[in-house]
């Protein structure tokens, strides 16, 4: 089972012989320097908050074009390895990135799987799958008035192959990198994001047409106009 890779301990094995420190009460304390904050990046990571009430208004495609620039996307070169807007343990980008289409501008509703090193989308079926989404992720009302669902599916083999089991902890890694860039993102472009882990497992796989214990959701994040009511 896959959870059972995730639940069993890994761990590099080499004979090192290292005492466990012996701690004590507190021997010091030491005040921080406040940041400042009217800084940029301060005020942004401030102001961050899993958001789940909608509009149902549609987004722009310049806005999920941002999004998933942000999320992924070819940022760099280093000898011969194209580098993206997250870390990844060897640069083997382990999460492929798929976004079901509520509602765009000029965008077709449907499931589409963005390709990063291309940076465009690619349709795979036509039509609205929130009512199926919904369903898939227990019922969470919230997907209903979201505006696109950002599924992150993990290629597990593209880590394990190298790193062996401890690579499913890689996967999960870069996972949440790739979350932290959504999550900021939409909070640059005053958007809602809200991360889902709460999800049918295998339904969510069927539904991608993804099989093998090697390949899997690992998360979703739903976008939409935030409710400021």
């Amino acid at each position: 089972m896959i959870g059972e890779k995730f639940i069993k301990e890994s761990s590099i094995k080499i004979d090192l012989k290292i005492e466990p420190l012996k701690f004590q009460k507190t021997l010091k304390k030491t005040k921080l320097v406040s940041p400042i904050t009217e800084d940029f990046f301060i005020d942004l990571i401030s102001k961050r908050r899993s958001i789940r009430e909608y509009t149902g208004e549609p987004l722009s495609l310049e806005q999920l074009s941002f999004l998933l620039y942000s999320a992924s996307s070819i940022s760099g070169e280093r000898m011969g390895q194209k580098l993206r807007t997250y870390p990844s343990a060897g640069a083997k980008y382990p999460i492929d990135i798929y976004t079901a289409v509520f509602d765009v501008e000029n965008l077709e509703k449907g499931l589409y799987k963005y390709n990063d090193t291309k940076f465009q989308l690619e349709l795979l079926s036509k039509g609205d799958f929130r009512d199926e989404l919904y369903e898939i992720c227990i019922e969470q009302e919230f997907i209903k008035r979201a505006s696109v669902l950002i599924i992150l599916v993990a290629r597990s083999l593209r880590s394990t192959y190298r790193y062996g089991e401890r690579g499913f902890r890689y996967v999960l890694m870069d996972a949440s990198y790739i979350s932290s860039n959504i999550y900021l993102a939409a909070t640059y472009l005053n958007l809602g994001s809200c991360a889902i882990g709460a999800f049918a497992d295998e339904a969510f796989n069927n539904f991608l047409n993804i099989k093998g214990n090697e390949t899997f959701v690992v998360l979703a994040h739903s976008v939409g106009i935030p409710n400021k009511k």
